[in-house]
């Protein structure tokens, strides 16, 4: 591939680094991805174990993070336990379990990866608009995880890297949009425009950061400020009739520029 994108390259780079430093530690990674389609998780990718897809678990009797309709063919859900409570503004740990509770994958080198990469997407929510033939629905997450023990200290070190595709933003009077294919730009514009206010909640020293409104911004809580490194990667069309979306999008990674971090290790004694 002559022009691969973000995710590849950032798989190939970390697998080039394990492998320059495997004389001094011992490194596991392993992977998960998922979509956040209309406020729901659906995991991509199957059991590593039997290979059986998640959907095939009944819903439970309590209220699901993820729809009871079934997804699109091909999707998997993963259904927290039936003793989760439902969403709300205490919802974010209930994420955050659901999330852990999806399929990890180990791999143990970067084809293998970007392998499970191309499964996934294939999967993803997409539909046809008047903007895009082949416009993506959902904002779709890989999720890598990172150990590694020192081989002389067996101290270990851990770290995750979350690479998230965002949906577009959408104008339904230009993408023309009808039916579920108009509720799906709907959901997506509430999820971005949860992202934005949690944004400006960080770069304006506000007391209370807005994480609970979307579940995209309690996945991405720990991705946002605090010890994480915020990188965001924005797509602009040249075009005069964009001129607006292409204003609020520079806008919009203006604010993400301005996120602060800080970085204290994350390590666990052996």
């Amino acid at each position: 591939e002559t022009s691969p994108g973000l995710a590849p390259r950032t798989i190939t780079e970390l697998f080039q680094i394990v492998e320059e430093e495997s004389s001094r530690w011992e490194t596991s990674i392993a992977a998960s991805m998922f979509e956040v389609y209309r406020n729901e998780l659906i995991e991509l990718l199957p059991d590593p174990a039997t290979g059986s897809d998640a959907a095939s678990i009944p819903p439970n009797s309590a209220r699901s993070l993820v729809s009871s309709t079934p997804p699109r063919s091909g999707a998997i859900v993963r259904r927290p336990s039936a003793t989760a409570p439902s969403c709300g503004r205490r919802a974010s740990s209930d994420v955050a379990r659901a999330v852990e509770a999806f399929n990890q994958h180990e791999c143990q080198d970067a084809e293998e990866m970007k392998s499970l990469l191309d499964e996934g997407t294939k999967r993803r929510h997409v539909n046809a608009t008047a903007m895009n033939s082949n416009s993506s629905r959902s904002h779709l997450i890989l999720s890598i995880s990172v150990t590694r023990t020192n081989k002389e200290t067996r101290g270990k070190v851990t770290g995750k890297i979350m690479l998230c595709d965002l949906a577009g933003s959408e104008r339904i009077k230009k993408s023309q949009a009808t039916g579920e294919v108009a509720k799906e730009a709907i959901e997506i514009n509430k999820s971005l425009t949860a992202l934005s206010e949690v944004l400006n909640a960080l770069t304006t020293g506000s007391k209370h950061v807005p994480y609970h409104n979307s579940k995209l911004t309690q996945i991405l809580r720990d991705a946002l400020g605090g010890s994480s490194k915020t990188l965001m990667f924005v797509n602009c069309s040249p075009a005069g009739s964009s001129c607006e979306e292409t204003r609020n999008t520079l806008q919009y990674a203006k604010r993400a520029k301005k996120v602060v971090n800080h970085h204290p290790s994350h390590r666990a004694t052996a």
